[in-house]
């Protein structure tokens, strides 16, 4: 197939054909998929949910791709033989929660295998073809937590490893693109980036209650809000609205803000007015963290940096700015600095806020969390945005500049990752390796999936 024709399929494909996401899995997970996967369970008298009569002759293969968790896969029920794919699960409501029933390449599962069966609903495909479900004997062996077999090996050969991480790159990178299209049918584009920003402004910890907060506090109803005031006092307005919404002026003493100042009560006298002028209410109970977080990082100074960040956008919306500015310029580097004079550089109050005990810092966010921005956030929805268009130059443009990104964090996981391949992290050069090493983590080290592990053939021993 050549380069175009993959494109155009890329930008037509269906949109709910995407992974589902598991930034980490609990043991019970891990032994559920190698019990499949090595049938360690007893085989005799096995029965579906609805009483068939089931032998497995084969398991199938794993699927490290799009879709069902094995394919290939041979079992007899009532003694008819079927031959197709199987989807694994914890919970048989799984397969409805994760949407599999409006996909058609699940169309092709020929058994549903799960630990509890919690639902009473037949498992049905798109088509409306229903799938016999199979709960494994329980209890069946927990995985054991076994030591990685690479670290038996002296490294591993660098440039096959490049090349496989980039090819798992490429699978990640398009799994967010089609997640974003997918989302972009049913949220309006401008509220869906105002979400994503807000999720990478919530690091790890605070995602959820950042998505709690961009619900209540919709970016449309902030525009209308901040064309309704002063110009002089839209920063401090918009301040009082990301922190009242939070919750975080509800409170005596909000945490690790400077308290008994006359900037912290002028604050609550705007949110006040808020309150009664636009009905605003503040989101209870959001359960904000702080502990373990440099103050840097704390969703107090996020938001602020967030009410810095939307009035360097404002009266544009940041979505389109964003679309104009990758529609019109093709080099990175151009695309790079326009991105940390909006998302990054400070304008006025910052290093002494009032707001903060401690300085703030010389940027609202640092650069390696500008580079996850980018390939978590900016890009993909560039190219869903090109995809719902029909724009190919834009969706070709946003993939190209995806394998350009200087590394952004390297999590603890891909550092253990490298230093058990004996890998120089220097050698992580741009997010794009970065990314795929999550994701290949994911499919294989997360589940100590050590026999299928693809860089085995090139150990160095």
């Amino acid at each position: 197939m050549k380069l175009k024709d993959m494109e155009r399929q890329m930008l037509n494909c269906i949109v709910s054909r995407v992974c589902e996401t598991a930034p980490s899995l609990s043991r019970k997970e891990k032994s559920l998929y190698t019990c499949w996967l090595k049938q360690s369970f007893s085989q005799i008298g096995l029965m579906t949910v609805d009483s068939h009569k089931i032998s497995v002759v084969s398991p199938g293969n794993r699927n490290d791709s799009e879709g069902p968790d094995f394919s290939d896969a041979l079992v007899m029920i009532d003694g008819e033989f079927a031959r197709g794919n199987v989807e694994i699960h914890i919970r048989s409501t799984d397969w409805y929660l994760h949407k599999h029933h409006t996909d058609p390449i699940y169309d092709s599962v020929i058994l549903h295998v799960v630990s509890v069966a919690d639902t009473g609903r037949p498992i049905l495909t798109l088509s409306g073809k229903s799938v016999p479900t199979l709960v494994l004997p329980s209890p069946f062996a927990l995985t054991e937590e076994r030591p990685f077999l690479c670290k038996k090996w002296k490294s591993v050969d660098w440039s096959k490893f490049a090349d496989t991480m980039n090819n798992y790159a490429k699978i990640r990178f398009q799994r967010k693109c089609q997640t974003v299209q997918a989302d972009l049918l049913v949220i309006e584009p401008e509220q869906y980036f105002y979400l994503a920003l807000l999720d990478v402004l919530g690091y790890s910890k605070n995602r959820e209650p950042f998505r709690l907060l961009a619900e209540k506090l919709s970016i449309a109803n902030i525009y209308h809000i901040l064309n309704e005031t002063k110009t002089e006092k839209r920063l401090v307005t918009l301040e009082s609205l990301l922190f009242g919404t939070a919750g975080f002026l509800e409170v005596s003493e909000p945490p690790t803000l400077v308290t008994n100042t006359e900037y912290i009560s002028g604050l609550r006298l705007i949110w006040n007015e808020l309150k009664r002028r636009y009905a605003m209410k503040s989101v209870r109970n959001l359960p904000w963290h702080f502990a373990g977080i440099r103050p840097a990082n704390h969703p107090t100074r996020r938001l602020a940096a967030l009410a810095q960040i939307l009035m360097k956008f404002y009266p544009k919306f940041p979505g389109q700015a964003w679309i104009n500015q990758i529609s019109g310029h093709a080099d990175f580097n151009e695309i790079r600095r326009w991105a940390s004079n909006c998302f990054q550089q400070p304008e006025g109050l910052w290093k002494n806020h009032l707001l903060f005990s401690s300085p703030g810092g010389n940027l609202l966010i640092g650069d390696r969390r500008l580079m996850d921005l980018f390939s978590n956030s900016l890009l993909p929805f560039a190219w869903a945005i090109g995809s719902v268009l029909h724009d190919l130059p834009l969706a070709r443009h946003a993939t190209d500049l995806a394998m350009l990104i200087p590394p952004g964090e390297i999590s603890a996981n891909i550092e253990k990752m490298t230093n058990r391949l004996s890998i120089d992290k220097k050698k992580m050069n741009n997010n794009y390796l970065v990314q795929g090493a999550l994701e290949y983590a994911r499919r294989f080290c997360d589940l100590n999936l050590c026999e299928l592990c693809a860089l085995e053939k090139y150990a160095l021993r």
